[in-house]
């Protein structure tokens, strides 16, 4: 049985391999491959200079590449898009959507127009994107953005959350829909041992400052890099000697001048990238406190696997977050004085830290690959057997 995958994500052509410019590399393609024959990638074409983070290729996938259609100017190719859409979609059993994503909701509208057996994805909130893109524009599309996810959503006989209830209950499936709560996380097993080292790292005396540290791109607010500048400024004279660690791809000069001008550039440190994997566990093994103080998120992947290595974390209200941390280490989002009043209070408490450890490790336990794996085979084989029928 032939799935096409759709999505707005974006892969650069490099001769005859392809490339992801982010979070969908080739080790992403077994979790359908384990149930469907092959896969057909539907997404976007990225541009020419584009950084090629990972290699896409695999066996037994394929990709049509497609011009964005997430702008005005990407209105007029709409017509192109949808028949070069409603093609690729013709050649295959069932498709499965990643939403939210403009391919995405094109595609549900081309699938039940073929009468194509789909399921979707709902990997993030378009409400809280578009309230926090920072624009008149993005608020004002926020409610058209939520009621397209909304009506997408509802539409789908099965639905693949990457939460266990926030995205649940603000985009609901339809009546009869089958549905499962997995994330996209991608972690092993957390091991003792690395919670063993972190006890002992909390028993030691500190060699140096205590390290903070956040995962995410430079190109977008989203992640809460401002909120952390503002707070470490507000809170700095009351710290204990202190470094921030920033790790994502992106233009880093406009924070470095948003740092100086909290007055905290002489502590902050944008690493940019490293490969998926071992080398971010690694880079994570050094951070004493991790942040997620986002403004939008699905459930966020960075955040779970800082805690597989045992790291205590502050985070925000927003989204899936609260599923992962306890109530008392969240803010609200945008929160830069609440976050500054939780970094006095936590960073110098050695049995905070030690206790937030433990508990964060074993809560990763429940988002390691063997158990996501199992569930999520089950899932897409229901849904192989549906699109049999």
């Amino acid at each position: 049985m032939k799935v096409a995958f759709v999505h707005d994500h974006r892969f650069i052509r490099r001769g005859e391999k392809v490339f992801s410019s982010g979070g969908l590399p080739a080790s992403v393609w077994p979790r359908y491959l384990a149930v469907f024959e092959s896969v057909t990638v539907i997404s976007r074409a990225g541009a020419e200079n584009m950084e090629a983070k990972a290699l896409a290729s695999a066996e037994r996938v394929d990709f049509t590449l497609l011009p964005s259609i997430a702008s005005l100017k990407g209105l007029v190719r709409r017509r192109d898009v949808r028949a070069r859409m409603r093609a690729a979609l013709s050649k295959v059993d069932c498709c499965i959507i990643r939403l939210p994503s403009e391919l995405g909701y094109l595609a549900v509208a081309e699938a039940q127009r073929l009468g194509l057996p789909f399921a979707v994805e709902v990997v993030d909130c378009p409400w809280d994107g578009m309230r926090s893109h920072g624009s008149l524009k993005g608020r004002l599309y926020a409610p058209l953005a939520f009621e397209r996810m909304k009506m997408a959503v509802s539409a789908a006989p099965f639905v693949l959350y990457v939460t266990e209830v926030f995205l649940q209950a603000r985009y609901p499936a339809g009546p009869g829909a089958q549905v499962v709560a997995c994330s996209n996380v991608d972690i092993p097993s957390p091991d003792p041992a690395v919670l063993a080292a972190r006890e002992a790292r909390e028993a030691s005396t500190p060699a140096g400052p205590i390290t903070l540290g956040l995962i995410g791109s430079l190109n977008t607010r989203a992640k809460g890099i401002q909120t952390v500048l503002a707070a470490l400024g507000e809170a700095r004279d009351n710290l204990p000697p202190i470094s921030f660690r920033v790790l994502g791809g992106g233009d880093h000069a406009p924070w470095v001048a948003l740092a100086r001008k909290h007055g905290v550039d002489d502590i902050v440190r944008f690493e940019g990238t490293l490969p998926a994997g071992e080398a971010v566990l690694n880079w994570l093994d050094g951070i004493d406190v991790y942040l997620q103080p986002s403004l939008k998120e699905g459930l966020p992947r960075a955040l779970i696997e800082a805690m597989s290595r045992g790291c205590p974390a502050l985070g925000s209200r927003c989204a899936g977050i609260p599923e992962l941390l306890r109530a008392e280490d969240l803010i609200a989002p945008g929160d830069a004085a609440g976050l500054a009043r939780l970094m006095r209070d936590r960073l110098y408490d050695s049995k905070w830290r030690t206790a937030t450890a433990r508990s964060n490790w074993t809560r990763a336990g429940d988002y390691a690959k063997p158990v996501l794996d199992a569930r999520r085979t089950a899932f897409w084989a229901d849904f192989a057997a549906f699109a049999r029928q």
